[in-house]
């Protein structure tokens, strides 16, 4: 039990993470300003996205700032020159996940080339990574588990993204199904990422992924129970990403991270905001 002259009390620890650095310059901007004026506390680069020098800018300006790879498949053409590569950088997430279920070795050998080369290309620029998650959750396909943590292993990466959320709570059917199916692959993964990598205990935002407010935020937080946390959000200066347009509502979701700051959560919710660097200590 508890005695305040012997034991620390259990705490609640959240990593605020923001995907798709490099994706947009106003994507690039709403992180700055979310890790500057909110609760911001990590973001993960995609290496292959059109801002990527503009997000190198972000990175530089903000050394505090966690920095992960964020691993991508679909939307951003490869790096890599391979046909199936970019064949499946053109298809949705959902045909993206089937086709890989059936990937021979040789396709699935190109995928490492890939996300090898994604990891290089942030560390050629002395980019300091901490971290490792996925384009919509690609990094936690069973075929890849393998894969991802041999890399993980590679490059010193120890911290990765499990999007294993509660099923306790969704946003419609489909959100809802989407996330059931993430679990059970989760499931899947640990077996294989905890022989290298370690991940919060819980990870929220998947069901408010692209329209997190501050009313959700606030339900979020006021959940959470002590452990560490991560909060995945996906941020930006106006309520677009052109040339993608996926609807994700990114103004508002910086609105919802920047209501209030490290110090008022912690007062408010009993919440202390870390990065993945703190998350062991």
């Amino acid at each position: 039990m508890y005695n305040g002259r012997t034991m620390r009390p259990p705490e609640i620890k959240l990593i605020v993470n923001a995907d798709d650095l490099g994706r947009t310059v106003r994507i690039n901007d709403g992180i700055q300003k979310a890790f500057r004026e909110g609760i911001l506390s990590s973001t993960s680069m995609v290496a292959n996205s059109p801002a990527f020098d503009h997000g190198l800018n972000v990175a530089r300006s903000n050394p505090a700032l966690d920095i992960g790879i964020h691993l991508a498949l679909t939307e951003y053409p490869p790096i890599s020159d391979s046909a199936y590569l970019r064949s499946l950088s053109k298809k949705s997430f959902g045909r993206a996940f089937l086709r890989l279920a059936y990937a021979t070795d040789a396709q699935l050998r190109s995928v490492e080339t890939e996300f090898r080369r994604q990891i290089e290309k942030a560390l050629l620029h002395r980019i300091r990574l901490t971290h490792l998650d996925g384009h919509n959750h690609v990094h936690a396909h069973p075929r890849l588990a393998g894969i991802v943590t041999r890399l993980a292993r590679e490059y010193s990466l120890c911290c990765i993204r499990l999007p294993r959320e509660r099923l306790a709570y969704g946003r419609g059917v489909g959100r809802y199904l989407q996330k059931a199916m993430l679990a059970i692959v989760c499931e899947l993964d640990v077996r294989t990422f905890r022989t290298a990598l370690r991940w919060p205990d819980e990870f929220h935002g998947f069901t408010e992924g692209g329209r997190l407010t501050r009313e959700t935020l606030t339900a979020i937080l006021r959940r959470m129970r002590p452990g560490v946390h991560e909060l995945m959000c996906h941020v930006g200066t106006e309520n677009d990403d052109p040339p993608f347009s996926i609807g994700y509502r990114w103004l508002d979701e910086l609105q919802a991270v920047t209501s209030w700051s490290r110090e008022e959560v912690q007062r408010e919710f009993g919440i202390r905001i870390i990065s993945h660097q703190e998350m062991e200590a």
